[in-house]
């Protein structure tokens, strides 16, 4: 029973900002801060002091693999201010998979937006100058919401763990 509610934390913490984000198109500092102040106290009581440890660190391995995605402008502030709070309710290996999840919804959700925006052509021309000049300058990028691609990836990673 309490591992389905270790589970169901990260769940309800996504669902909440991906309403956020889709919202105002941001995830709002005040959230996130809220959100924390919960979480923290919740990993205690589920897991104990090794859970808290566990978490702080998939934590900074959060921020290892979101910084230089927000660098490069993939992802915004928001998304790995979120990504950071997730990783706090995960252990290593679960993080590891919603890392690679994340990253394929954020494919397909991206590619599933471009086509209805009737921007295909606009996305190829971009792969093309990409490889041609190795430079971004002057390209026109289209965006997601990427809480949503974190949802998703949270919901694939229950299915796929038989937990749904």
């Amino acid at each position: 029973m309490l591992e389905y509610l270790s589970y169901l934390l990260p769940g309800i913490i996504l669902s909440i900002a991906c309403i956020d984000d889709l919202r105002s198109k941001k995830i709002h500092n005040k959230l996130i801060i809220f959100m924390l102040v919960l979480t923290l106290p919740a990993v205690f009581l589920l897991n104990g002091w090794e859970g808290l440890m566990a978490g702080f660190i998939s934590a900074l391995l959060a921020l290892f693999f979101a910084v230089p995605l927000t660098l490069a402008r993939v992802i915004g502030g928001g998304d790995l201010k979120l990504f950071v709070l997730i990783a706090f309710t995960l252990n290593f290996r679960d993080l590891f998979w919603i890392s690679i999840y994340s990253l394929f919804w954020a494919l397909i959700l991206g590619l599933i937006k471009i086509t209805l925006d009737k921007k295909l052509k606009d996305f190829l021309w971009n792969i093309l100058f990409l490889f041609k000049h190795r430079s971004a300058k002057g390209l026109n990028f289209h965006s997601i919401p990427y809480s949503v691609a974190l949802f998703m990836a949270w919901l694939s990673f229950l299915t796929l763990r038989g937990l749904s």
